[in-house]
């Protein structure tokens, strides 16, 4: 669970830096996009919510 919580964090903290975009954040991280999408979906976090409006 506390391992669950720091990977949730960690992609939450890379697609707030890369403003939603899961390739960008999933290549700062050093996993596949693939990945990225698979954990996304798992964790229910929804990016466009890291998008600037506008």
């Amino acid at each position: 669970m506390i391992l669950e919580n720091v990977e949730r964090e960690l992609i939450m903290d890379a697609l707030k830096s890369s403003r939603g975009n899961k390739a960008k954040a999933a290549r700062s991280l050093g996993i596949s996009e693939r990945i990225m999408g698979l954990r996304v979906k798992s964790y229910k976090i929804d990016p466009s919510r890291f998008r600037s409006p506008g």
